[in-house]
């Protein structure tokens, strides 16, 4: 990790610091109704995570990875890597099934539908990170399109909440981990620099292990898992880019 980081922050930051925002959200929930039933905005476990969150995120910001580091396209396989995408795999899977058969609503019955699709290409993708120049864009394009339903649907659900603190970090964490899996697809057809896809893909995971208290905990497991070992496979596949070559004088 040094090689690629300055400052040697990642994963460990958002993984402490998640799970530091996870007890406090515990606290606020248990504590922080009021007799309405409604979160206390002044209560201290609120403003404590707000000033959490907003601090990871700038620290993420400021500590990129060193530009001089790329990625080729069709990174190869690690163990990690295939870990966290089959642990997600069959999380959606599960899930998605779970919703299809209990859902009658369309719009989550469709997004039910492309996860199953989804985990499928999570799957697919294991089978082809161990081959040698397998093209992925399928899969990638599927795990993407799966998110952005996931979260127009789930959002469909939070909006009717009273409160934005009910589900704020659900909404985060959800365009997270759609805007990552887009720099992740990106990294993986065409290569390149690695900022955009560590912010994001930190930011997920931060987001991910708040969520763990939710209706979708293991939605949000499965994610932060598979975010965790994607971002070592990555990371691992990181190299210096060449330095150019000189031109040759004509004389």
């Amino acid at each position: 990790m040094k090689r690629v980081f300055r400052f040697p922050i990642y994963p460990w930051l958002p993984l402490g610091a998640g799970f530091l925002g996870l007890l406090l959200r515990i606290w606020l929930f248990a504590t922080g109704l009021d007799e309405k039933n409604l979160l206390s905005v002044t209560h201290p476990a609120h403003i404590l995570v707000l000033v959490l969150t907003v601090a990871v995120v700038v620290l993420l910001f400021c500590f990129p990875p060193s530009p001089g580091y790329v990625v080729r396209k069709n990174p190869p396989a690690s163990g990690a890597g295939l870990l966290g995408q089959f642990l997600a795999g069959a999380g959606i899977l599960i899930a998605s099934f779970a919703e299809l058969f209990t859902s009658r609503d369309m719009t989550m019955t469709i997004t039910s539908i492309l996860g199953i699709l989804a985990a499928l290409s999570l799957l697919s993708l294991c089978w082809k990170q161990t081959q040698r120049n397998k093209a992925r864009t399928f899969e990638m394009v599927a795990i993407t399109v799966y998110l952005m339903a996931h979260l127009i649907s789930q959002y469909r659900q939070w909006s009717a909440e009273p409160q934005l603190q009910n589900y704020l970090f659900q909404v985060l964490g959800s365009v997270f981990l759609m805007v990552a899996c887009y720099h992740r697809a990106r990294l993986e057809l065409l290569g390149g620099k690695l900022r955009w896809y560590v912010f994001f893909n930190q930011g997920a995971l931060l987001l991910c292990v708040y969520c763990l208290n939710t209706r979708l905990w293991a939605f949000y497991l499965a994610m932060g898992l598979w975010t965790w070992f994607d971002f070592i496979t990555i990371i691992q596949s990181a190299r210096l880019r060449p330095a150019p070559k000189p031109r040759e004088e004509t004389p």
